[in-house]
């Protein structure tokens, strides 16, 4: 989100898909990507693609082999939430799960359930009862 602002604050021409030269596709790259009248896909390498919608919405997409050898599409996350860095970690987490023989989809099911049965809030009277700071997640929010 910082580098696309960056971006339009220092006035970078938005770029055509054409125009790419050079891959991993790098945060100015993805940010002044122009849409086009039909969705499109770029390779940004070892089966992850940036994915660039006529309304102009940008997002991270994983195409992986699934177990009966049929090819499929995994979304990752939308950008700028997500950035390049970001993107290809992900998908080398999802790589290696498949490579273990997980199912992509069910363990980024279980990876968002984990995510939501962390404890985000703990009220005072908990800490009146002896819940000490140091025993709450790092995905907590302390009130006092």
């Amino acid at each position: 989100m910082y580098i696309a602002r960056f971006i339009e604050s220092v006035g970078v021409q938005a770029m055509k898909r054409t125009e790419i030269k050079r891959r991993p596709l790098s945060d100015t790259v993805l940010a002044t990507l122009e849409p086009e009248s039909k969705e499109y896909r770029e390779l940004d390498g070892n089966g992850l693609y940036f994915r660039v919608k006529p309304d102009g919405n940008k997002s991270w997409q994983l195409r992986y082999k699934k177990a009966d050898g049929k090819r499929s599409w995994l979304g990752i996350g939308t950008y700028p939430d997500l950035s390049g860095a970001g993107a290809r970690k992900k998908a080398r987490e999802i790589i290696k799960d498949i490579s273990h023989g997980d199912n992509p989809i069910i363990t980024k099911q279980e990876r968002k359930r984990q995510n939501f049965e962390r404890p985000l809030f703990y009220p005072l009277i908990q800490l009146k009862m002896g819940v000490l700071p140091s025993d709450l997640g790092s995905n907590s929010l302390l009130v006092v």
